[in-house]
C-alpha cells in the first residue's frame, strides 16, 4: 500500500500518521481497529516501513521504493516480526521469541526494530498476557503495530497501553470489488455486500451448502410470490417443513433468507447493480408492488426472530401480514 492509497481508502488513518511522523511523536505502539475487508495489514507494512526509510516523502511516510522499503514489502527485512493470528491462534510462545529477539541488537543499521500481529485477538490469554508485559517494558527501538477485528476480545490493559486508531468500514461496492477478486460470482457479491461487510466473509458464505439452499429457495419464493402470495406461503411453509430437523437451516440461515428479501426489495424501489437474467427479471415485476411496506414487515419479523422459538409461526405471520397488507 501507498500513501496515496492510504490517504485516499482511509483519509482519518492516514492524516493521523502523516502528523505523528511530521511532527516526530511517533508513538512506541499502535492499534488498528476495523472489520475484515479493511487494509489494516496492508497499513501496518507501510508504518513499517516509514519507521525505517530513510528518505520518507513529505507526509512523512515510507516511500515504498528504497531498498529498505521494498524487503520489508517482501518480507526480507531481519528487524521486521509478523505473526497472523487470522492463520492460527498466537501462543505465548510465539510473544516470548519476539521479546528475546528483539532484546538483542538490531540486525539491521536502522536501529530500530518492528513487530506487527494482525488478528491479535487470536491469542491465547497466556499470550496476550506475555504480549501486555511486552508492552509495558518496551525498548526506546521496539516498535508494536497491533491488529484487531474484534476489540471487545483483547484486555482493556493492552488497549489502553497503545495509541488506537480506527479504520472506517468499507464501503458496499468496495466490498463487492473485493469479494469479486476472491473469486466470488459478481451477483452474490452484489447482494452479500449490501448484507456483510466483509470480503472474506462473502466468500466463505458462497462456499456453503447452507447459502446456496436459501438462495435457490428465495428465488424460486420470489416467482411464485409474484403470481399467488397464496402459493408462495404454501411453499415457505414446505421449505420450513422439509428443513425442520435440518443442522444446516437454522435461524441463522432464516435470517439470512429475510436479509436476502430485503435486499431484494430495496432493489425493485432503486436498482444499484445487474444481476443475472433471473434477478433482473424479479427486480422489475417487483417494482410494481409496495416494497416498503415489505420491508417493514420483514425487519420487524427479523427483529422477532432471533428472539423467537417458532420459526414457522413467525414466518407464517409475516406472509398474513404481506397478503392482508397489515
Amino acid at each position: 500500500m501507498t500513501n496515496i492509497e492510504l490517504k485516499n481508502t482511509q483519509p482519518i488513518v492516514y492524516q493521523i500518521l502523516s502528523n505523528a511522523f511530521k511532527g516526530n511523536t511517533v508513538s512506541q505502539g499502535y492499534l488498528f481497529i476495523g472489520e475484515e475487508g479493511n487494509p489494516m495489514l496492508e497499513s501496518a507494512i507501510l508504518l513499517a516501513q516509514s519507521l525505517i526509510c530513510e528518505h520518507s516523502l513529505e507526509d512523512g511516510l515510507g516511500c515504498g521504493v528504497c531498498s529498505s522499503c521494498v524487503r520489508i514489502q517482501e518480507g526480507n527485512f531481519a528487524d521486521l516480526i509478523v505473526l497472523d493470528g487470522t492463520e492460527k491462534s498466537i501462543k505465548k510462545e510465539m510473544i516470548l521469541k519476539v521479546r528475546e529477539t528483539f532484546s538483542k541488537t538490531a540486525l539491521e543499521t536502522y536501529g530500530k526494530q518492528v513487530y506487527i500481529i494482525n488478528g491479535c485477538e487470536n491469542a491465547t490469554p497466556e499470550a496476550l498476557n506475555s504480549l501486555l508485559k511486552f508492552l509495558e517494558e518496551p525498548n526506546s527501538n521496539v516498535y508494536a503495530i497491533l491488529i484487531t477485528y474484534r476489540i471487545e476480545s483483547l484486555l482493556d490493559t493492552i488497549i489502553s497501553r497503545v495509541q488506537n486508531i480506527k479504520f472506517r468500514p468499507i464501503g458496499t461496492k468496495e466490498c463487492a470489488d473485493q469479494a469479486i477478486a476472491l473469486g466470488v460470482n459478481e451477483e452474490d457479491a452484489q447482494i452479500l455486500s449490501r448484507i456483510v461487510s466483509s470480503p472474506k466473509e462473502i466468500h466463505d458464505m458462497t462456499g456453503r451448502e447452507e447459502y446456496i439452499v436459501i438462495k435457490t429457495f428465495l428465488l424460486e419464493f420470489l416467482q411464485e410470490y409474484a403470481r399467488s402470495k397464496e402459493l408462495a406461503t404454501v411453499d415457505l411453509q414446505a421449505f420450513i417443513q422439509r428443513h425442520r430437523n435440518s443442522r444446516e437451516i437454522g435461524k441463522s440461515e432464516y435470517v439470512l433468507l429475510l436479509d436476502m428479501w430485503i435486499v431484494y426489495c430495496k432493489e425493485c424501489i432503486v436498482s444499484t447493480f445487474t444481476g443475472d437474467d433471473l434477478w433482473n427479471s424479479l427486480v422489475e415485476d417487483g417494482k410494481s408492488q409496495d416494497q416498503q411496506f415489505t420491508m417493514r414487515v420483514l425487519l420487524e419479523a427479523k427483529d422477532e426472530l432471533l428472539r423467537s422459538p417458532n420459526v414457522a409461526l413467525l414466518l407464517d405471520k409475516v406472509m398474513y401480514r404481506l397478503k392482508k397488507g397489515v
